[in-house]
């Protein structure tokens, strides 16, 4: 046996010799073993300890063994019990059958004989204790039911013969006589009867939800039925419980309006909105109307203020439902209104433009009053589409996206259809920005910077990713940018500074990154640069940034240079020419090296461009800051730029950007 029975045996014998070697063997398959020697001395500890069986001999001193069982049966006490003896007298057979004896044993005893009769009555004791168990929960369930439910007992042919004590006190608390339910056509539709019937007397159980009624009320329940009663093979009773959920059903629905309600403006939400949409079956308008900056009266008057204003937006856009079968307000995220609108007959766009253009004339024309004496204006951009397309939400915010980016007040998402393609192929594109993150996809390719004599004298690292899916090398044009709309773009920084550090190691060979002026205001990659620089035991390591970026906020940048350049890296203004060239770096900023940008390089065969060229290298030298010619693509423009004798100089004609294993 794995596991003994948890049961208590008493083995009573008066020989102390079998008594205590049988008592050993039976331990050895129950938890608990008692021992008497006698049945007085039996009798007394059936008294004072719980038993489950018993064994005893039958010739004992004092109290024999079946006067032991007699007196048992006596006191009601029915405990399984084996009888163990050497006598086969008929008399005594008798006796103990008429004692209930469950076993009978002839001496000498074998053990597996007595383990077997043991095993046996161990089996229907643990079955007889798990009946019990069970019939005690069914017992609580069915109180636990009949508390919880209200109950009615009927016969087949629908006439009621009881109702339990909680359905009669629910009624007489409607003032009603339970007595007058004598049918449950009473109480019950009789199309929900003739369900119930239908199931139940095919001996299968019903289950649903209905109405009741009871006197002038109605209750909404869940009815189970079930055959309850079943006489030669015919159902003659049916037992029919109601829970009743109105209250359920009625915190539900609040439940549902609280979900579908925006708490400041009382207005249908967001997600009421694309409940809505789903339930439309004729095509439909949708505007999304913007408070353009709204962040702004938040932060300067504080958001209880915010608060006040979109209320008052609430109500004056409102006041355009006179006619509510063709106009819908709802309130979004953030600072955004929405309204469907039914389409016009004339599906004429000019008419929804004119719509859009009155509610934008009328809002931006109200005071909106934040307190007693002070009142602001807001100004208002609205994007509008049509369930015509994919998606109306999205297109709407496209058309509200680039209203704002043309700096329009109204855009319709038909007037540019190809901008949610490109929506799409950038979400791909940053998808595969992050996967190529993930899979160390992002590579370092270098470009030569090389003297007059065409002798490399460094390279610029430049930031390539290979595609996860195809394989294929995307240069910067075809994800830089887009990277810059996400978090992902840090990440790239991070990648191509540790590729060029780890490349280059400590060789000798001078290399550069680019950098922008969000990478140099980003506490983490500044960081990253000073342990890099710390560590750097290798050659020269210039940090180029672009002309147009160092004036965004030229202080910052200021001081990046200079810490910088304290670590030991050099400085170097990367396509200087491209915009309006501001000659403030030259006086202000640490400059190492100014990178000319290509637009000029191109004009060094124009009279205008050479001059313009020379004059920048010659004030270039004068401040002792050397100069680079980018873009070289040929040899006409390279023999021509060595004459105004630049310092280095870098395009195509001398290498394409390579991986660092082909250098």
């Amino acid at each position: 046996m794995s596991q003994a029975f948890n049961i208590s045996i008493l083995y009573v014998e008066d020989e102390e010799s079998v008594r205590k070697s049988v008592a050993r063997s039976l331990s050895l398959i129950v938890n608990n073993v008692h021992t008497a020697q006698n049945g007085e001395e039996a009798l007394i500890c059936m008294k004072t300890i719980p038993i489950d069986l018993i064994i005893t001999d039958i010739r004992m001193p004092k109290l024999d063994g079946l006067s032991f069982i007699e007196k048992l049966r006596d006191e009601g006490l029915d405990v399984p019990v084996i009888v163990i003896s050497a006598f086969n007298d008929i008399d005594y057979l008798h006796k103990a059958i008429d004692l209930n004896v469950d076993e009978f044993i002839n001496k000498p005893i074998r053990l597996v004989a007595l383990i077997a009769a043991v095993t046996k009555q161990a089996d229907a004791i643990e079955d007889k204790r798990l009946l019990k168990t069970k019939i005690e929960e069914l017992s609580r369930y069915r109180k636990v039911i009949e508390d919880t439910n209200f109950i009615m007992y009927v016969s087949s042919d629908k006439n009621v013969k009881n109702i339990n004590e909680a359905f009669i006190k629910f009624i007489e608390a409607l003032n009603m006589d339970p007595s007058s339910i004598k049918l449950i056509d009473d109480i019950l539709q009789e199309k929900d009867i003739q369900d119930i019937m239908d199931k139940v007397l095919h001996y299968n159980i019903f289950s649903s939800s209905m109405t009741i009624n009871l006197g002038n009320e109605k209750f909404s329940v869940l009815v189970t039925a079930f055959a309850s009663a079943i006489e030669e093979d015919k159902i003659q009773d049916i037992t029919i419980l109601f829970k009743d959920v109105t209250a359920m059903l009625k915190d539900k629905e609040e439940l549902i309006d609280r979900l579908y309600k925006d708490d400041l403006t009382g207005l249908p939400n967001r997600q009421k909105l694309f409940y809505d949409l789903l339930q439309h079956e004729q095509s439909v308008y949708m505007m999304i109307i913007d408070i353009d900056g709204f962040s702004n009266i938040n932060h300067l008057y504080g958001f209880h203020i915010g608060d006040i204003v979109l209320k008052q937006v609430a109500q004056a856009l409102k006041r355009y439902q006179a006619d509510g079968s063709i106009y819908e307000l709802y309130k979004s995220d953030m600072d955004l209104f929405v309204v469907v609108i039914k389409k016009f007959d004339s599906e004429d766009l000019a008419t929804l433009e004119n719509l859009a253009q009155k509610i934008i004339k009328d809002l931006e024309a109200h005071q909106f009053m934040i307190s007693d004496e002070t009142d602001i204006n807001v100004s208002i951009t609205i994007g509008a589409s049509s369930s015509g397309q994919d998606d109306l939400y999205i297109e709407s915010s496209l058309a509200l996206e680039m209203a704002k980016r043309t700096r329009s007040n109204f855009k319709y998402f038909n007037d540019f259809k190809d901008m949610k393609l490109v929506a799409e192929k950038n979400l791909k594109m940053q998808h595969k920005i992050k996967k190529a993150l993930k899979e160390s996809k992002i590579l370092n390719y270098y470009q030569s910077i090389v003297n007059s004599k065409g002798e490399v004298l460094k390279y610029e690292a430049l930031v390539r990713m290979e595609d996860p899916d195809s394989g294929k090398i995307l240069t910067p044009y075809q994800f830089l940018d887009i990277a810059r709309e996400s978090k992902n773009y840090s990440l790239l920084t991070k990648q191509v500074i540790q590729n060029a550090f780890f490349d280059f190691g400590s060789s000798n060979i001078e290399f550069s990154i680019n950098l922008s002026f969000v990478d140099i205001i980003n506490p983490e990659i500044v960081l990253m640069l000073e342990d890099m620089l710390k560590q750097h035991q290798g050659g020269t390591v210039t940090l180029e940034l672009l002309e147009t970026e160092g004036m965004i906020d030229i202080n910052e940048t200021i001081r990046f240079c200079k810490n910088m350049k304290s670590l030991g890296a050099k400085i170097a203004i990367d396509d200087f020419g491209s915009g309006y060239s501001n000659f403030i770096y030259f006086f202000d900023m640490p400059i190492d090296i100014l990178k000319i940008d290509g637009s000029l390089i191109k004009r060094v065969g124009d009279y205008r461009g050479y001059i313009a060229l020379e004059t920048i290298v010659e004030f270039a030298r004068k401040l002792n800051i050397q100069t680079v010619a980018e873009f070289v693509e040929n040899e006409t423009i390279f023999e021509k730029l060595k004459k105004l004798d630049l310092d280095m100089y870098q395009g195509y004609y001398f290498s394409k950007p390579m991986p660092f294993s082909e250098l």
